[in-house]
């Protein structure tokens, strides 16, 4: 046992608070006529990892780094980026009107979001019949409506979207050198050769509206902040 993640609720105005919902607002992109828009935000929650996890990341970013020289082309070190991980959430403490200020996640893996605060991401393994657009990967996106499709259930293959107060996660992801492609690779399980990770992006691949980053090597993640809106 290696301990769990801590919390810490960001006060309403503050620097942390600002950079979280000025991102989620500006990212939310689909429009009133497809999906409704979110009616407010009830917390932002800044999130810390065990220790073992955040320096399984840094290590890797670091790595990245040595590699890419990303600083050098005036990139984030491993040329890390902020995106959204949507996934569903049980009755967790977050979603309660009356959760304290600071503390540590439920150690309950019956919520996939505290399981991934505390022991990290897991990635999925190859499964007949399951299909994703580019294989068994972690997937992100810059968009968060796009990860509010994914905090609910699962009907027959598809997301939708949990009803009522719910919450997604913003996450570090140490990027590398990506590689954007056209097609999908529904059984993929790493990225290509010379790369670190794989962007579908739109106007690239037909049939995809929004964003997806995904990465093949769970150290390459780490969670940073819960938003919680409704």
């Amino acid at each position: 046992m290696r301990g769990r993640g801590g919390f810490r609720i960001c006060p309403p105005g503050g620097r942390r608070y600002n950079s979280v919902v000025n991102q989620f607002v500006r990212s939310w992109r689909h429009p009133p006529t497809q999906k409704p828009r979110f009616t407010r935000i009830v917390r932002v929650v800044q999130v810390k990892p065990p220790y073992h996890l955040r320096l399984r990341y840094n290590k890797f970013k670091s790595r990245l780094e040595k590699r890419g020289k990303f600083s050098r082309r005036r990139l984030p070190k491993g040329n890390e980026r902020r995106r959204w991980h949507g996934t569903a959430i049980g009755n967790c403490q977050f979603l309660q009107p009356n959760l304290r200020r600071d503390g540590h996640c439920e150690s309950s893996r019956r919520c996939i979001i505290c399981s991934i605060i505390n022991t990290g991401f897991r990635k999925p393994k190859p499964t007949p019949g399951r299909r994703e657009l580019f294989g068994f990967g972690m997937y992100f996106s810059s968009t968060s409506s796009k990860s509010d499709d994914y905090t609910g259930a699962r009907v027959l293959g598809m997301a939708k979207p949990a009803p009522g107060v719910r919450a997604i996660l913003l996450c570090k992801v140490a990027v590398g050198r990506a590689c954007k492609v056209r097609t999908a690779q529904q059984q993929r399980t790493r990225a290509p050769r010379g790369f670190n990770s794989v962007i579908g992006q739109p106007g690239l691949l037909p049939g995809l509206n929004y964003d997806e980053l995904v990465t093949y090597n769970v150290a390459q993640n780490t969670p940073a902040f819960v938003i919680v809106y409704a």
